[in-house]
């Protein structure tokens, strides 16, 4: 069983913000907090909070309670400000591969339409040779 109050309550120890870590995962405020009232939560989400949390995503399914651990255990908020990098970085290079993608498909179209244009010579080409060949037969 997941318990949602050890996410909030190692979120407090690390003095983390529900805004601060909604905004590390991707979330605003609001959706974090219905989230954990819905008790919805995405495993890839949970995983995030893990590894902003520095904990291991089997901790937030363990019965032992926080106050049972010392706060000296967990790590300060550097964890968040990398996440926060991290999650520049990701959305730079989403929106790379997505301009790049965009790019090849116009690029692709192009490239049919130049065919088409290349084929439509071709048999003007071909046209035209039949008809300089029985312009030739006939002068013979």
């Amino acid at each position: 069983m997941l318990y949602y109050s050890k996410i909030e309550s190692l979120r407090n120890v690390k003095n983390i913000s529900q805004g601060k870590l909604a905004s590390a995962i991707g979330m605003s405020r609001e959706g974090y907090s219905r989230m954990l009232k819905d008790k919805t939560m995405k495993v890839s989400v949970l995983e995030s909070i893990a590894g902003i949390l520095d904990v291991p995503v089997t901790y937030f399914f363990e019965e032992e309670s926080i106050t049972q651990k010392k706060a000296k255990d967990y790590p300060t908020n550097d964890s968040i400000t990398l996440a926060n990098e991290e999650s520049a970085v990701i959305k730079s290079l989403t929106e790379d591969v997505h301009y790049h993608k965009q790019t090849n498909i116009a690029l692709l179209n192009l490239i049919d339409k130049q065919k088409a244009e290349i084929k439509g010579l071709v048999n003007t080409i071909k046209r035209l040779d039949k008809s300089v060949i029985g312009n030739k037969l006939k002068e013979v």
